[in-house]
């Protein structure tokens, strides 16, 4: 025989009054933008004031919110045109003297060897196909 369960009167599956109160607060919270305004201002927020620390992290991620960072940009940079594998030293050497002279990060650098190293792939694949159906054609 199992017991039945302490409801207090309600209807099984009811909520009590502090959990609807619980939810209740959690909801008026659940505005991230406007609970970071009011840590960064420095409201009382359930009794407890925000330290110094507390809301300049506040205000650090609602900038981030409000103005993300940007990702990538474009470069600004005027390298020798690519039109074949022989023309990948001139690029390269390109690229490492923009990065020795400041113009782009060692990271946009590294970047743009990356490229440079897929077309270099590229090109050699396609010369490596090409070789084949020639030797093949031979046969």
């Amino acid at each position: 025989m199992t017991k039945p369960a302490k409801t207090g009167g309600r209807v099984a599956g009811t909520p009590n009054r502090r959990t609807v109160a619980s939810r209740r607060h959690l909801q008026e919270l659940a505005d991230p933008l406007d609970f970071l305004v009011r840590v960064m201002g420095g409201s009382v927020i359930d009794g407890v004031t925000p330290t110094l620390s507390e809301r300049m992290t506040a205000a650090r991620e609602l900038r981030r919110v409000i103005v993300p960072d940007a990702k990538e940009l474009p470069l600004a940079v005027r390298l020798p045109r690519l039109a074949g594998p022989a023309d990948l030293p001139v690029v390269i050497g390109a690229v490492v003297s923009s990065v020795a002279d400041g113009v782009l990060t060692p990271g946009e650098g590294k970047a743009l060897a990356d490229l440079l190293e897929a077309a270099r792939k590229a090109y050699e694949t396609a010369d490596l196909a090409e070789r084949v159906a020639v030797l093949e054609g031979k046969l």
